[in-house]
C-alpha cells in the first residue's frame, strides 16, 4: 500500500510506513508462522524409491501402470473466519478451506496441502502449492519413465486427477461424456 500512496497507508494503518516497519521489526518473530518439527518425518516428499514402490502398488492393485498418485481437492466446511470477506466463501455457497491431497494406491495420504482459501479452485491451489509447483517445474524427483506393460513404449510417471486439474503436467483424467467406447468406459472405471 505504501507504494501506491503514503497518505492511504497512514489512513489504513494509522501510522507512517516507517513506524509500521519499526513495529513489524519488533514483533515479527512473535507473529511469524513456524513450521512444525514433525512435518518432514510425517508428511515428507517421497524419495524416488518410495515413488517406485507406490507405482508398483498402483499396477498390482489397480492395473494402472506408471501411476504414482491420485490427486484431488476437498472443501472443508468452516464458520466464516473473522474479517475474511469472501476469501473463504466457495462456489458451493458456504465458507471453507481447501485440503489438497495426493494418495497412494491404498488411499493413504502421500502429500497434503491444507488451508487454501475456499474461493480458490483445485487447479489454482495445485499450481501454487509446493507439490504442484515442483511437479510443474520437474523438481519432484519422480522415477524415470518405464515401459508400459507388454510394450517397449516408455511412459513417464503419472498422477490421476479429475478435469479440474491442468493437463500441462503428468496428469491423466477420465473421458467425459455419455457416448463412450467400451475401452473408454473400462479406462474410466480403472481411473
Amino acid at each position: 500500500m505504501r507504494e501506491i500512496d503514503d497518505e492511504k497507508h497512514y489512513n489504513y494503518f494509522r501510522m507512517s510506513s516507517s513506524a509500521f516497519d519499526e513495529l513489524l521489526r519488533r514483533i515479527e518473530t512473535l507473529i511469524s508462522h513456524r513450521r512444525t518439527p514433525l512435518k518432514d518425518d510425517v508428511v515428507a516428499f517421497p524419495s524416488v524409491a518410495k515413488w517406485m514402490e507406490i507405482q508398483e502398488k498402483f499396477w498390482s492393485l489397480w492395473n494402472f501402470p506408471t501411476c504414482v498418485g491420485a490427486i484431488d481437492g476437498k472443501h472443508i466446511r468452516v464458520g466464516a473466519p473473522a474479517n475474511s470477506g469472501s476469501s473463504f466463501h466457495n462456489y458451493k455457497g458456504y465458507f471453507s478451506f481447501i485440503l489438497m491431497a495426493v494418495c497412494d494406491a491404498r488411499y493413504r495420504f502421500t502429500l497434503v496441502d491444507i488451508g487454501a482459501y475456499g474461493c480458490d479452485g483445485d487447479a489454482g491451489v495445485f499450481s501454487r502449492g509446493a507439490f504442484g509447483s515442483q511437479l510443474i517445474k520437474g523438481e519432484l524427483h519422480l522415477p524415470p519413465p518405464s515401459p508400459l506393460p507388454g510394450a517397449v513404449v516408455r511412459s513417464p510417471p503419472v498422477f490421476v486427477a479429475d478435469e479440474a486439474f491442468p493437463l500441462k503436467v503428468n496428469l491423466v483424467r477420465p473421458y467425459s461424456g455419455t457416448d463412450l467406447t467400451a475401452e473408454q468406459r473400462i479406462y474410466n472405471y480403472r481411473h
